[in-house]
């Protein structure tokens, strides 16, 4: 199995926990675009396309459908993230540690929101400062 197929089972397994999507094609996309963004290390959406599994033959095909994606009024930003975020704090709750975040976003082209994250854990602190962790 590659990476690439690997990568994107677990992150669409977790987008599906606490997910309110009504119709599973956006899950399926969203997980595409987290995996190639996680596997390209990169913003640019044109170096997703080796990561992506599709029947899509052209460059620009990819880009409409991460477009559409993007567009789409029927996705509601806050019902990924907010069960995502919970999510992720129970887990912190649950081990009995204490997490510490500093959250700064940017919107670029007032479209894409760029978020600069500081994460403490016992104190220590560790800057992600560009990058999509």
């Amino acid at each position: 199995m590659k990476t690439e197929n690997r990568i994107f089972s677990q992150v669409y397994s977790y987008l599906e926990q606490g997910s309110r999507f009504v119709d599973k094609r956006h899950l399926t996309v969203l997980s595409w675009m987290v995996t190639a963004l996680l596997s390209s290390q990169s913003l640019n959406q044109a170096r997703w396309e080796p990561f992506v599994q599709s029947r899509a033959e052209q460059a620009n095909s990819y880009q409409r459908r991460w477009n559409r994606f993007c567009q789409n009024g029927r996705v509601a930003v806050e019902k990924i993230y907010i069960p995502l975020i919970l999510k992720a704090i129970e887990t912190w709750k649950e081990k009995g540690e204490r997490l510490y975040l500093a959250i700064d976003t940017t919107l670029l082209w007032n479209q894409y929101c760029f978020v600069y994250t500081l994460h403490g854990y016992k104190l220590h602190f560790l800057l992600k400062d560009n990058n999509i962790v």
